[in-house]
């Protein structure tokens, strides 16, 4: 009974909020031509806000059944979250597209980018971050590591110490489901990680497949992947 009282209420606000809107319409239509300018201004604005909840009520009416499990309250905000990650991954799309076209100034600038916001930890100071300019820089001034060369780093952030491999402290320790050796593996979680992850990474995953392939198709010469850089 819930379900179907849910799905009428979206076409109801759908009819409303038509009819809000049509109002509007008609008043600015037949509006005295001495009217106030900030009057038909607001009239515009309305209008235009009953057309868009309109649309939204009879798009979110489209997109059910999401769950039966579901209450209106969660529905609702699971459309909204899902409509904004569309919205962010589209943008985020075409900066990656961009970034194919000029892959090594891409990777490149990403790397000073995080050398710079790194290069006042205490593994940033031993490994001279501030001195390092650009790609050769690093191969050249950076070694080949692993993870149990960042073990003990990982111990003592887990201890609480701070400006060890971020600055501050993470917002949390990620830990691995484990390896061939049986042992999992902490991992520091920094605030713009997951603000990277909810804006970028689950934004992408909304996109289409074919996008995907699409972009590697046209950039197939491009070696994207060599890990020259990092």
């Amino acid at each position: 009974m819930k379900y179907k009282l849910r799905f009428s209420s979206s076409l109801a606000v759908c009819a409303v909020a038509v009819a809000v809107a049509f109002y509007f319409l008609i008043q600015f239509l037949y509006a005295e031509t001495d009217c106030h300018f900030g009057t038909q201004l607001l009239t515009v604005v309305l209008g235009l806000i009953a057309i868009l909840v309109a649309v939204s009520a009879f798009d979110y009416n489209q997109q059910w059944p999401i769950s039966a499990l579901h209450t209106s309250t969660n529905a609702f905000t699971h459309y909204v979250q899902l409509k904004i990650i569309r919205v962010v991954g589209w943008w985020k799309l075409r900066k990656l597209l961009q970034a194919t076209h000029h892959v090594s100034q891409a990777q490149e600038f990403f790397l000073m980018k995080t050398l710079k916001k790194y290069a006042m930890t205490e593994y940033g100071i031993k490994h001279k971050f501030s001195e390092i300019k650009s790609r050769e820089d690093f191969v050249r001034m950076h070694p080949i590591t692993s993870y149990s060369d960042y073990e003990e780093y990982m111990d003592r952030i887990a201890k609480g110490e701070t400006n060890v491999l971020l600055p501050g402290l993470p917002e949390r320790m990620g830990v691995s489901s484990g390896t061939t050796t049986g042992a999992s593996k902490m991992i520091p979680i920094c605030h713009e990680f997951l603000f990277q992850f909810l804006t970028e990474i689950s934004s992408m995953l909304r996109l289409p497949h074919h996008l995907c392939a699409w972009t590697l198709h046209q950039n197939r010469n491009v070696h994207t992947f060599t890990g020259y850089l990092l």
